[in-house]
């Protein structure tokens, strides 16, 4: 048994060269969420259209005087790469500064992975853990008082 598993996981996956069709992003619905502390940087949600049918949002939150733009949610209407690596995309063109992914449960990690495969000067590496985050906007919050 041991041995059927490490040839059905460990064998190279047979499509790993067949190009992903990519979604063109044709449409944006930016909301800036309001009310939020200052310390707490600008967050605003994204939703994504293609050929006027709506494919997925994503949440941000800019930290300006680091360069950075952290994504906290991807969704996409279908769980495949293409709609994520879409928005991805957009976020890549439209922005100037690195892309953290925070708290990336579930199969996330592989997707940022193959995004960092992608645009490895813009996307870090690394998922910022949920109490790393909260440890940062507690260092943030002291540094507005």
């Amino acid at each position: 048994m041991l041995s059927f598993l490490k040839n059905v996981f460990g064998a190279p996956c047979s499509n790993d060269d067949v190009p992903i069709h990519v979604p063109e992003i044709d449409g944006v619905k930016e909301e800036i969420a309001q009310g939020r502390p200052e310390y707490e940087g600008l967050m605003q949600k994204y939703q994504f259209f293609s050929k006027g049918e709506f494919i997925g949002s994503l949440e941000t939150e800019l930290w300006s005087e680091n360069k950075l733009l952290l994504v906290h949610r991807i969704d996409s209407k279908i769980p495949y790469q293409k709609q994520g690596t879409a928005m991805v995309n957009w976020l890549v063109d439209n922005t100037e500064e690195y892309i953290q992914p925070v708290h990336v449960i579930g199969g996330g990690l592989g997707f940022w992975l193959q995004m960092r495969k992608l645009w490895p000067y813009r996307i870090i590496g690394r998922d910022l853990r949920c109490s790393d985050y909260l440890s940062l906007l507690e260092q943030r919050k002291a540094n507005f008082q």
